[in-house]
């Protein structure tokens, strides 16, 4: 079984161009930072305009991590549109901006971004659920990404009532509802379509491996 923390802390940071709430300015991530996870010059330079930062954290239990998570966001983008900020997620770190039209967050992708170096995938962002990042060393293919989207997907719907590690299988379902795919519910038989892993946790590294067994391009889609 895997390291299992009791508690989460959602933290977002809201920027504003003035002064909302004073007291103890919270760290916000330097520019450079924020274009290494895809915030784009835009969103920085509008960053950079509202010197001012507000907080907006939580505390939950574990079994509490998705609701909180999705609450606590909502709060900041809610922060946001009444004062004209711009939402930062502390997590990955990346640019939010400000939305007036709350999403449903049920999503994967709204949680994590990939990093790559080489071959190697990993992704960021899925540690403020209590759980440990995914990490793929072989993943020079494609497919690879929406696998990985897939298995978060599926990790984060049964987090932390089934611990991650073991043999998995990830749909084609999985992977729609990963990324949003509003057909995702539908009756395609395509849907079944599977790819069989293994995850195990990395000690040293605190991160989660993923070994794929076959090609997922040619498992997911060949005809």
């Amino acid at each position: 079984m895997i390291p299992r923390p009791t508690t989460v802390r959602p933290f977002y940071i809201v920027a504003t161009a003035d002064e909302v709430d004073p007291g103890t300015e919270p760290p916000v991530p330097s520019p450079k930072l924020l274009a290494a996870f895809g915030s784009t010059a835009e969103e920085i330079a509008s960053f950079a305009e509202r010197p001012f930062h507000t907080a907006i954290m939580a505390e939950a239990p574990i079994e509490q991590a998705a609701t909180a998570e999705r609450d606590c966001r909502r709060a900041a983008f809610a922060f946001a549109v009444e004062y004209d900020g711009i939402v930062v997620d502390a997590s990955v770190p990346r640019i939010l901006g400000m939305q007036r039209e709350y999403p449903r967050l049920t999503a994967a992708t709204n949680w994590f971004v990939f990093e790559r170096d080489g071959d190697a995938v990993s992704t960021v962002g899925l540690r403020r659920f209590g759980l440990p990042e995914l990490s793929c060393l072989d993943a020079a293919g494609p497919m690879f990404d929406a696998v990985l989207t897939g298995l978060a997907q599926r990790l984060l719907r049964d987090w932390p009532a089934r611990d991650p590690v073991g043999p998995l299988t990830v749909t084609l379902r999985d992977i729609a509802y990963g990324y949003g795919d509003k057909s995702a519910g539908g009756e395609d038989p395509a849907f079944a379509r599977s790819v069989d892993l293994t995850v195990a946790y990395d000690e040293a590294g605190k991160v989660l491996d993923v070994t794929l067994y076959d090609d997922p391009a040619q498992t997911l889609f060949a005809d």
